[in-house]
């Protein structure tokens, strides 16, 4: 079987146009050998795909085989403006270069590269050894520097300001509906995580993977080695880690199978097997 899989809202155009919703998964019946454009609703370049030609397939495509079955991923690309500047902090040079990545270097280390959607430069300051970046868009964005030490890179959607401190919240809008806390008071920064509802979870099995990625992205790392059972259950919950390589996205193809993305690229497919309403083995495929 052949299915599409978009990261983003667009309009496919063809003898009919039709809507793709993000991150739901379409079975593909009509694989003729035409090209299919794709048109973003907000400012993503247009892709093109050939279904019977997928060695053709753009950077804005990524194409899994997995089993009998072809997955064809649309990610989004930005028709952004670059934008550059520079300024002093901590006697070095920070250099900032900003269209659908964001990059900074602190001197001559390139010290961030994250894909980011939607803003613009606002301003910076610095508070003691900190220096904070601010950033507006749909939602904000603030990058807080340590030096050459990358303290915090995320979007926020609430800020609290007062004398002698301030609060960054950033909402996660994951399983466990986590949100993320950068604090700065009297100059020093801390970072944890909050859970922005009381409710309890009862997990069901088909959410258990996700659930644990979502908390390996948090670095809720406590919460991930409570979901594994005793028999793999981590003396050092940091050790996690180890299991998978770098990621900071993830789509599930069935229940327990999960394809694991990095920048836009495959970073790897992970297989969750479960036992008695605990994650019992994970296997890199």
């Amino acid at each position: 079987m052949i299915y599409l899989v978009s990261k983003f809202h667009c309009l496919m155009l063809g003898e009919k146009q039709i809507e793709i919703l993000p991150n739901v998964k379409y079975k593909v019946s009509d694989t003729s050998d035409q090209n299919c454009i794709f048109l973003g609703y907000k400012n993503e370049a247009p892709v093109i795909l050939n279904f019977v030609h997928p060695e053709c397939v753009s950077n804005s495509v990524v194409h899994v085989r997995e089993g009998m079955d072809d997955y064809f991923f649309l990610m989004p690309h930005y028709n952004t403006n670059n934008f550059y500047t520079n300024f002093k902090y901590s006697n070095k040079d920070i250099q900032l270069n900003l269209n659908e990545e964001l990059v900074i270097y602190v001197g001559n280390e390139m010290v961030l590269s994250r894909a980011v959607e939607g803003i613009i430069f606002s301003h910076y300051e610095v508070i003691g050894d900190l220096c904070v970046i601010y950033f507006s868009g749909a939602r904000d964005y603030v990058v807080i520097l340590n030096g050459a030490e990358v303290c915090a890179a995320d979007y926020y959607d609430e800020i609290n300001v007062s004398e002698s401190e301030i609060f960054f919240m950033c909402r996660k809008h994951d399983v466990l509906n986590h949100g993320r806390v950068y604090h700065i008071k009297d100059k020093k920064f801390d970072t944890y995580l909050v859970y922005l509802d009381d409710e309890e979870l009862n997990l069901k099995d088909e959410f258990l993977a996700c659930t644990f990625l979502d908390c390996l992205l948090n670095r809720n790392l406590k919460y991930c080695n409570e979901l594994l059972d005793e028999n793999i259950r981590q003396e050092n919950e940091n050790n996690i880690l180890d299991i998978f390589d770098e990621f900071d996205d993830y789509y599930p193809i069935d229940e327990n199978k999960i394809l694991l993305f990095k920048k836009n690229t495959l970073a790897g497919i992970c297989n969750f097997e479960i036992s008695t309403h605990k994650i019992s083995n994970i296997i890199n495929l």
